[in-house]
């Protein structure tokens, strides 16, 4: 570096037109954190994209793991309700399919033209059952669950629905339990042409639960005291008749 600088204007000119002056100055004023400064954010920059990486890794299988207790706890419900979705069709149980049960239906009838893949998912499919209507004329209700029903679903329990017919020359009925559905899922529902079970979570009554006898705390006898209308009074509960201690009791038969 062979530079002669008189003004601060040759000292800007230098340090724009000269590499070697500009890094003798950066050295020079920069302490060493400074000037290692752009390698250590490189490296904070790749193990941040890594973690970052790690992070959505570990949220997709989270996602997938909440998707997979959503779905048996809508699979779990439908097995429970299904003397409810069968009494939504007028229909009355003659017996539930197991995965053996529709193995051997399957193995029993022509598939021909049915691939592997279908047929494997037919045997996994959602509770199939054998109903009777009012003149005890048979027909099967293949049903599919899911937290929120999309096409898949419909397309599925369409086409078992399709398999069941075929192999008994019975009429089958598709049927979808589920909490909510996607649009357009809520389209068919809605023009008549799938049978939706809503599959309700069960309800908690809190003012029933509030209402059942249970021991209070003097201090909180005295706030229902306090009411315009105790939870335990005797006018609000007619027949209830609190113990010799004050605490409440059992309700006794009116008179």
């Amino acid at each position: 570096m062979n530079i002669g600088i008189n003004n601060q204007q040759g000292i800007l000119q230098a340090r724009d037109t000269d590499p070697a002056f500009r890094e003798a100055v950066r050295r020079h004023l920069l302490t060493g954190d400074l000037i290692n400064l752009p390698e250590k954010f490189a490296a904070f920059v790749t193990s941040q994209q890594a973690f970052n990486q790690d992070l959505r890794n570990d949220l997709h299988r989270i996602a997938g793991n909440i998707g997979d207790l959503k779905g048996n706890a809508a699979g779990r419900a439908a097995w429970d309700r299904h003397e409810d979705i069968l009494a939504q069709l007028d229909f009355t149980l003659v017996r539930m399919f197991s995965k053996a049960d529709l193995n051997n239906l399957a193995n029993q009838s022509d598939t021909t033209g049915i691939h592997r893949s279908d047929l494997l998912s037919f045997y996994r499919a959602g509770p199939v059952m054998e109903a009777l209507d009012h003149d005890n004329n048979t027909h099967y209700v293949a049903m599919e669950a899911s937290s929120t029903a999309d096409a898949r679903d419909t397309d599925r329990v369409t086409r078992n629905a399709g398999f069941l017919t075929r192999f008994t020359g019975q009429p089958a009925h598709a049927v979808i339990a589920s909490r909510q559905n996607d649009r357009a899922v809520q389209r068919l529902v809605e023009n008549n042409t799938m049978h939706w079970f809503h599959s309700r979570p069960p309800t908690y009554n809190l003012i029933s639960s509030l209402q059942r006898p249970r021991y209070m705390l003097p201090a909180e006898i005295r706030r229902q005291t306090d009411r315009t209308t105790p939870l335990y009074h005797p006018h609000a509960h007619p027949g209830y008749a609190p113990q010799p201690d004050g605490r409440p009791g059992s309700r006794t038969p009116s008179t």
